[in-house]
This record gives structure tokens, sequence and C-alpha cells, in this order.
């Protein structure tokens, strides 16, 4: 089966808090992970997975979590020629606590749009 995705591609930032931080507020974390995401990339990647073959069109940056992600990608055997390099990669910053599961804090995007409307 062949699919192509057109979607988005972030770099997720965790951070294991005690508490969610409140607006003007410093606290430490007591760990950090990073993982692959955004809808279209989760998706490619779980189709890859069960076996088809996957294209991907959409934008990561021309950074560090850009050059990852197409090396996921590709580990993934996804096809990556349809991802162009930007600026910089979608990121989103989130904190997971004992009292609540996940906040997300900052989200940076280049919205796909852009990509399609520079084709």
């Amino acid at each position: 089966m062949n699919i192509l995705v057109v979607g988005s591609i972030n770099m997720d930032l965790v951070l294991s808090v005690d508490r969610i931080v409140r607006p003007g507020e410093t606290i430490h974390s007591s760990g950090y992970e990073r993982f692959f995401g955004g809808k279209g990339a989760n998706q490619a990647v779980a189709a890859a997975q069960l076996g088809a073959n996957v294209s991907f069109i959409g934008a990561v940056g021309d950074d560090d979590f850009g050059r990852a992600t197409l090396e996921h990608f590709q580990d993934k055997g996804i096809e990556t020629k349809g991802i162009k390099q930007s600026d910089k990669t979608g990121t989103a910053i989130i904190q997971v606590s004992h009292d609540v599961e996940k906040i997300p804090l900052f989200l940076y995007r280049e919205p796909i749009i852009h990509f399609l409307l520079k084709i």
C-alpha cells in the first residue's frame, strides 16, 4: 500500500516537573526527554511501521531537530524528498507533572500552508 502524508512535523521537548509552572515563575525540572512529533509525522511513522510505503510532504528546519527528524524518517523507510528544509523546526515544550498529565508551554511551527503556497 502506498500512502502520501501531508502534515506537520515537530520536535517535542518534554519536561518532568513537580508542579506546573505559573506565569513569570522559574522552577527546576527533574528530567527532560525529546520525542519526534507532529500529527502528520506520527501518522507517517505508524503507517510505515505497519508496512506501508510512505511519502511525506511537509517542512522541517535547517537545524539539528530538522536533521534528526529526516534521519528518523529515513530509518523508518519514509520517503523524504517532499520535505522542505526551512528556517526552524516546529518545537513543542511540554511540562508533565504528577498533578496533570501534559501542559504544552510553547509551540513554534511554520504552518504547512506556507510550504504549500511556495510550490
